[in-house]
């Protein structure tokens, strides 16, 4: 059966599926109700977290989907599932002094390069390992974000992306082995698994907070264009997202840049020229980001909108 599924996403139904059938027993699926479901839902509950419970019921699903699509039910019994609510946590993404702390504990310069990539770019883990040289036009400075045989691009939608200077200095400065843009000097492609135990390593002798991760990049990139004045419609093309409302998760507002527009409010309504220099806060790391408000940052192919992608 093919389906828009990654291969990631398949094996999390799989799971999902085993632990459901041991819920259900010998029913069989088209006798499936929703209050197996709920049951499902209780028999998880304490055992692991709410969040990871909805993911379980959007994967139940979407299994159900395809059994409709193969006439194997008539109906899907989970259609109108209800999500538990929970508490939406603010996005973790890292300050200019964080970034820096982190690049400087980074010993290979491969994957401080490829971190550095990933500030200025916003890519996912997956699409940075996928990177080809034939996906770079270097003439235009534009990269095509595609699908491959090791991975599929969320939403199966081709992009493509204006990158800002110093991600194409980046690129230039690269060593050039094989088909791979980013590798460890053998030229084979990167595993995603070892980029994110990596990460995380750097994370803890840094000293920053246990809650950065890899993705972590990606939301820094979001706030950090969002915080420069990126049009939102730029950064959503530019991170892959199919909606906007997806886009303002990852664009949180940076403290530092917030402290320097408030110094703006005041009594008298206008604040002194002066005043407002001496909050600001310049950090190397933004200044990227300063000149990607033009319309020609972001290149997309004419493709339907699929389902919204993080």
């Amino acid at each position: 059966v093919r389906t828009n599924m990654s291969s990631k996403t398949l094996e999390n139904a799989r799971r999902v599926m085993k632990l459901f059938a041991v819920v259900v027993g010998e029913k069989v699926l088209k006798d499936i109700t929703l209050e197996d479901l709920e049951r499902y839902k209780q028999r998880r509950k304490g055992k692991v977290s709410d969040v990871t419970i909805n993911i379980d019921t959007r994967a139940l699903r979407a299994a159900l989907e395809v059994a409709v699509g193969m006439r194997i039910v008539g109906a899907n019994p989970f259609a109108k599932a209800k999500l538990i609510k929970t508490e939406v946590k603010e996005k973790a993404y890292l300050s200019g002094e964080e970034v820096d702390k982190l690049l400087v504990e980074i010993k290979e310069d491969w994957f401080k390069q490829l971190v550095r990539f990933s500030i200025l770019t916003g890519l996912r883990r997956g699409e940075i390992t996928n990177l080809k040289w034939k996906d770079y036009d270097q003439g235009r400075g534009v990269l095509t974000i595609q699908s491959s045989e090791y991975y599929r691009v969320k939403g199966g939608k081709m992009r493509k992306v204006s990158l800002p200077g110093e991600a194409r200095d980046i690129l230039s400065a690269v060593m050039r082995k094989g088909e791979w843009i980013f590798h460890d000097g053998s030229g084979v492609r990167l595993r995603e698994e070892r980029l994110t135990k990596m990460f995380k390593k750097y994370v803890r002798v840094a000293g920053l907070a246990d809650d950065i991760h890899f993705h972590s990049l990606r939301h820094t990139f979001g706030t950090r264009a969002a915080n420069a004045g990126v049009p939102m419609n730029v950064i959503k093309t530019a991170m892959g997202h199919s909606s906007v409302r997806t886009t303002e998760i990852y664009t949180g507002v940076d403290l530092d840049a917030m402290r320097a527009q408030m110094e703006k409010v005041t009594l008298g309504g206008v604040v002194p020229a002066k005043s407002e220099k001496a909050y600001s806060t310049e950090v190397k790391s933004d200044e990227v980001f300063a000149s990607a408000g033009s319309a020609d940052y972001i290149e997309e192919t004419n493709q339907p909108d699929e389902s919204p992608g993080s």
